[in-house]
């Protein structure tokens, strides 16, 4: 997801999520979260919202 939004760092990834109030549990990010962490962050280029429904 990192990518998705132009960062090439996880722990850049991570910073801008502890600055939104977003800690994620351990494992791999669930689609729920990615539609947590888009309507924090919002939804970068290529992501369409209704996918996420």
């Amino acid at each position: 997801m990192a990518e998705e939004f132009g960062w090439r760092s996880p722990k850049t990834f991570k910073s801008k999520l502890e600055q939104h109030g977003i800690t994620l549990p351990g494992g791999s990010i669930t689609p729920a979260w990615q539609k947590v962490i888009y309507e924090k962050l919002g939804y970068p280029e290529g992501v369409n919202k209704d996918d996420l429904e």
